[in-house]
């Protein structure tokens, strides 16, 4: 089932409505060609139905059917913080202290490109979750793993399978570093609200956003496994 997963993400190009029709009309493959993407594939790959995939992204709208990766794929079975906002390395280390079995989860953009570099240094563990396609890890750091459920960038993805879903699912609790007429930020909460996870804030935020969320403040991660969540 593995295999046949794999081909149709390639084939579609990680489209889930489309992979999801080929699943369940039973879309006939021919052997070679299956073998032929076998034979020729150069990334990781972890499924839905694999032991390491994530078993919080099971329950979210549209999981899914194949990550690929680029990294330490240990870092899923970590504690996992998901991040929101755009975040200093300085914010980080106050977050974390000395508290090292945390796995922060980003997306992967610009800005968190440039602070993965700062985490790996400060050797703080961390997931990117990228939207358009997997390139190749070049820190190739213990403290990094890269996941994408497309190979290639997709510029027609559809709305509802944007990475947010993925961003608020993988995790029980998100911490937000809340910034005026961030549009971004208020589809992560709205996600994350319908999908009952913990949500915190850091440092300042709106006062009708936390009461609308029912955001909690937070200074550093202890907050959260305190409370055993």
């Amino acid at each position: 089932m593995n295999d046949v997963l794999l081909f149709f993400s390639i084939k579609y190009n990680g489209d889930w409505e489309l992979i999801f029709e080929a699943l369940e009309t039973k879309e006939k493959i021919q052997v070679k060609d299956i073998n032929n993407i076998k034979n020729n594939f150069a990334y990781k790959y972890t499924t839905i139905i694999d032991n390491n995939y994530p078993s919080l992204l099971k329950d979210v709208y549209k999981p899914p059917f194949i990550f690929y990766y680029d990294g330490n794929i240990n870092l899923l079975s970590n504690k996992l913080v998901t991040l929101i906002g755009n975040w200093k390395i300085s914010d980080l280390l106050l977050l974390v202290k000395n508290k090292r079995d945390i796995t922060f989860v980003l997306e992967h953009n610009t800005n968190n490109k440039k602070l993965s570099q700062e985490m790996i240094l400060k050797k703080i563990n961390h997931i990117l979750i990228s939207n358009v396609g997997l390139k190749r890890n070049q820190e190739n750091s213990i403290h990094k793993l890269v996941m994408s459920e497309f190979v290639e960038k997709n510029v027609e993805i559809a709305f509802d399978q944007i990475q947010d879903r993925i961003l608020m699912g993988i995790s029980k609790n998100a911490i937000i570093k809340y910034k005026k007429n961030n549009l971004s930020i208020m589809t992560s909460l709205e996600i994350g609200k319908i999908e009952s996870k913990r949500m915190y804030f850091f440092n300042k935020c709106d006062q009708r956003i936390i009461a609308k969320f029912q955001l909690e403040e937070i200074e550093n991660i202890s907050k959260i496994f305190s409370n055993k969540n």
